[in-house]
């Protein structure tokens, strides 16, 4: 008797081990993909604040209710106003996890130019 009481025990852990593994493969596919890329920059790269990145802020960011004079998530008009969002790593981060700008993908070419300019240590140029 104590063989089939062993036989059985062992067959409800496994089945419930199969069974948890099976419902968290079900919901870790649940997750939205925002397209993350991988961003590398070319050593001794350059990229200019006035003549790149603060184009690229005015056309993408500085907008009508986004990042604008008193926007309470930071202000991109300014140099001054982006250094915050450089200085806690939220600029890169919701730009590579494409979180911003809202609304739309912005291309790859202009997230590495601003990833590049925020890996050269964001400099005012």
């Amino acid at each position: 008797m104590r063989l089939k009481e062993t036989h059985y025990t062992h067959y409800t852990y496994y089945s419930t081990l199969l069974f948890i593994a099976a419902i968290s493969s079900l919901f870790s596919g649940c997750t939205k993909d925002k397209g993350e890329i991988i961003i590398t920059c070319e050593p001794g790269t350059v990229v200019s604040y006035s003549a790149e990145i603060k184009p690229l802020l005015d056309a993408n960011c500085n907008t009508s209710g986004c990042h604008i004079n008193g926007f309470a998530a930071g202000d991109f008009t300014t140099y001054q106003g982006i250094l915050s969002k450089f200085d806690n790593g939220s600029l890169k981060k919701r730009i590579v996890d494409r979180t911003m700008p809202s609304g739309f993908k912005m291309p790859d070419d202009e997230i590495r130019k601003i990833v590049c300019w925020v890996e050269a240590g964001a400099p005012e140029n």
